[in-house]
């Protein structure tokens, strides 16, 4: 006889236990992944559009990243040129000696000289002028060969007539002091040797080069370098004297300065938030088991999310973490709902029947909020996109959760204390108040329209990126300082140079550079540095050689002029002999290899696959022209790169909010499709798209300028304020719509103590976020009630 197998199901106790450690299971897996895999990028071109712009993005990208990117300027003052020598050589070795700098130079080493002789005299003639055929035709012409022995005399008689007499008969045309002359022009800022330090032009400040290993935009690496620095220094002026005083100058002082500040106020707002959530769930829960089931689809969705894009863009980027894990905390919305409507429920009531009955509400809810992201799938920029996909990944995680997993916590029903059911209660009633007398409904959304009204066309837009994140007075006017003396030239202001092939890219940095000093001889140009002070193009260096070399009967009308001048038969043999050789053109990479590399480097942004290189402007005073000049350079591009961030984030904002009006279409359909019915539809979505028309014309009307991150904040106002909506109209009975407005006030305040408390910031930046997001999420728990107004007098489904 066979025995029957029955299969057992757990047994109600012990189904939480298996869910939590079903939960548990998940959360290790999302968070091992996570653990092992995340790597998270702060890479400023991820928000810059995908179209013609790319180019100038891949360059600020590259320029973060390389050696002049990554570089600081330090100086010394406080003491005599020779103890500033001294404490500059110490610091240099200190610095040189931790892992966090790739590169310091204080100065020139001792055998530099020898190694700049080598590779610049036996290259003299390829590098004599950048218009070859009419200076060398001036030089080599018999007037021109009396001249040049008549100053070769005067130079053997000059301070430097021993360096002279050592070259003179290899280089009687002096074609090697005149290259040394322009590679000493070329020197950052003029700095001056003394004591084999950089000093700057006035000899009162000490000058070191200082190049991390991190990528100037990483504001935790960069902070460790400026400790390091510090410290170092510290040890220094200790040993050399207290009076010393150091300044610095770089990129990665702002990235340091950024990030210190945002995550300070952050957790000051966090501190806050937290305290204010778990005083709001104590008052009303008197335990803190709501707060938990709360919080947990909200931490799952962000595992979820951040797993889902590491798998699918192999990173994350940090504006994704922060801006899509705000994004997110609309998904309190629903374990909210699911938790207050079973409090205030009937008791004994299972969970699942909770669940099935507000169930449409939250899976609508949800749709409406992946459908108003639709449109950033299809955005410009990258980073946009990758906010979409966490954003989702991380609103559908949060719903499963709710439908899977906090049902088995929730315990019985109707266990609601007097304070929940009399705020409940007074909800409700105030809600079915409303609903009665429809003309006020219907006057708080022409209020509502009118707010809208008055305060949208006077908007103002704030693009400029340096007001997101402001750096401290004090250290801008550091900076400026080091710069003065040290880099001259215009922050920001420059010519970028491109080509497929290092060849091509020097051919047209020399054509750049004859550009800019038609620029400066006009008077657009107070002046400019260029790689074409150190090398130029290869075709260049033999148009050179060429109009040397075939300069007809040279060797004859050289020895007549220099012997004329009184210079003994054969002593320029050896130059004669070198007409007819022919040195290979230099090349940058022996240049990058060679103690000029600090020099050079700070034009050139990489050198693999091919260089972008950098001309730095200094005053200018007409950019069109300037502009105008350049643009007949192929591959050469006149660059502002405050103007540049100004225009491609206020394009990024103007697309936020063009994608989010595309989003509210969407979701509007959907909601339309769901009910079939014009005043159902308007009455869920309509009062959502005042709120967020409203929370910027209160800003508006109170003179805040609106900015990306307010646009960026509207995203969030809409997908709760549609939430709010839909389970409103979703409700079907009194005692559930007490319920529900209990529910959508405890989701309000969660997300104004979560978020709204960001308005409190000092950074711009996240108080934009605050501002529009305490604002428009209080605006559309407002005028949520009174769209239900437009319902009329149909019947509810």
């Amino acid at each position: 006889m066979g025995t029957a197998s029955v299969r057992s199901r757990p047994a109600p106790h012990q189904r939480p236990l298996a869910a939590g450690l079903c939960l548990l299971a998940v959360c290790g897996l999302l968070g091992g992944y996570c653990a092992m895999r995340l790597e998270v990028t702060t890479d400023i071109t991820h928000f810059m559009p995908d179209g013609e712009d790319a180019w100038a993005a891949r360059v600020i990208e590259r320029f973060s990243r390389s050696a002049l990117g990554q570089r600081m300027v330090l100086t010394i003052s406080g003491a005599e040129p020779d103890d500033l020598a001294a404490a500059s050589t110490a610091l240099a070795r200190r610095l040189s000696a931790q892992p966090a700098f790739a590169r310091v130079q204080h100065g020139v080493a001792e055998d530099a000289q020898r190694d700049l002789y080598h590779l610049y005299f036996p290259r003299r003639h390829l590098l004599f002028s950048s218009e070859p055929e009419r200076d060398y035709g001036a030089l080599l012409s018999d007037a021109g060969l009396r001249t040049a022995a008549g100053r070769l005399v005067a130079e053997l008689g000059s301070v430097q007539g021993t360096f002279i007499r050592q070259i003179a008969p290899e280089d009687p045309l002096l074609a090697f002091p005149r290259l040394l002359q322009r590679l000493e022009a070329s020197r950052e800022g003029g700095l001056r040797m003394r004591d084999g330090a950089f000093f700057s032009a006035d000899s009162r400040h000490a000058v070191l080069f200082v190049e991390t290993r991190a990528s100037a935009l990483d504001g935790p690496a960069q902070r460790t370098a400026l400790d390091r620095i510090a410290l170092e220094f510290e040890a220094v002026r200790r040993a050399h004297g207290a009076r010393l005083v150091l300044e610095r100058s770089g990129v990665g002082r702002y990235a340091a300065q950024a990030e210190a500040a945002i995550r300070t106020d952050v957790q000051r707002v966090s501190t806050l938030s937290s305290v204010g959530l778990l005083l709001l769930f104590l008052v009303l829960f008197r335990s803190l088991r709501a707060l938990v089931l709360v919080s947990l689809p909200v931490m799952v969705g962000m595992l979820a999310a951040t797993t889902a894009t590491l798998a699918a863009f192999g990173q994350v980027h940090g504006a994704t973490l922060a801006f899509g894990t705000t994004l997110i905390g609309v998904c309190v919305d629903y374990p909210v709902h699911l938790v207050v409507q079973h409090e205030l429920g009937a008791e004994n009531r299972p969970a699942a029947s909770t669940l099935r009955a507000i169930w449409p509400a939250l899976l609508l809810g949800s749709l409406t909020t992946l459908a108003g992201l639709i449109g950033f799938g299809w955005a410009a920029f990258p980073g946009i996109r990758e906010i979409a996909f966490f954003t989702g990944a991380g609103v559908l995680s949060a719903l499963l959760a709710t439908r899977y997993a906090v049902p088995h916590f929730l315990g019985a029903s109707g266990r609601a204390g007097a304070l929940q059911r009399r705020l409940a209660t007074l909800l409700g009633r105030a809600t079915a108040a409303l609903r009665r007398r429809r003309a006020l409904s219907l006057a708080v959304l022409g209020l509502a329209a009118g707010l809208c009204a008055t305060g949208l066309p006077r908007l103002r837009f704030q693009d400029d990126l340096s007001s997101w994140v402001p750096a401290p007075e004090a250290l801008r006017a550091e900076d400026d300082r080091v710069r003065a003396r040290v880099l001259a030239a215009d922050a920001g202001r420059m010519v970028l140079t491109s080509a497929a092939g290092t060849s091509e890219a020097l051919a047209a940095n020399d054509r750049v550079a004859t550009a800019l000093a038609q620029a400066v001889d006009a008077g657009e140009l107070g002046s400019f540095r260029s790689l074409h002070s150190l090398i130029w193009s290869e075709e260049l260096q033999r148009r050179n050689l060429d109009a040397l070399q075939k300069s007809p009967g040279l060797p004859e009308r050289f020895t007549q002029a220099f012997d004329a001048a009184g210079f003994e038969p054969g002593v320029f043999a050896p130059f004669l002999a070198s007409l007819s050789a022919r040195p290979a053109p230099l090349e940058l990479k022996q240049l990058l290899a060679s103690p000029l590399a600090p020099a050079a480097s700070a034009f050139v942004l990489d050198a693999q696959p091919a260089p972008a290189l950098v001309t730095y402007l200094r005053e200018v005073r007409d950019a069109g022209a300037i502009e105008r000049r350049i643009a007949q350079v192929p591959g050469a591009r006149y660059f502002d790169q405050r103007a540049f961030l100004r225009a491609t984030y206020g394009a990024f904002r103007a697309r936020a909010i063009e994608l989010i009006g595309l989003g509210v279409l969407a979701v509007f359909l959907m909601v339309l499709a769901r009910y079939r019915s014009l005043r159902r539809a308007l009455a869920a979505v309509l009062p959502a798209v005042l709120a967020a028309g409203g929370a910027l014309a209160v800003l508006a009307l109170l003179g805040v300028t609106i900015d990306l991150f307010h646009a960026l904040g509207l995203v969030l106002v809409l997908s709760m304020g549609e939430d709010y909506g839909v389970f409103l109209v979703e409700t079907t009975d009194a005692e559930s719509m007490s319920a529900t407005m209990l529910a959508l006030v405890l989701a309000c305040a969660s997300t104004v103590l979560s978020f709204g408390l960001l308005a409190m910031s000092s950074i711009p930046a996240l108080r934009s976020l605050g501002q529009v997001i305490g604002v428009g999420i209080l605006l559309a728990l407002l005028w949520a009630p009174a769209g239900l107004a437009l319902l009329g007098t149909e019947a509810r489904a």
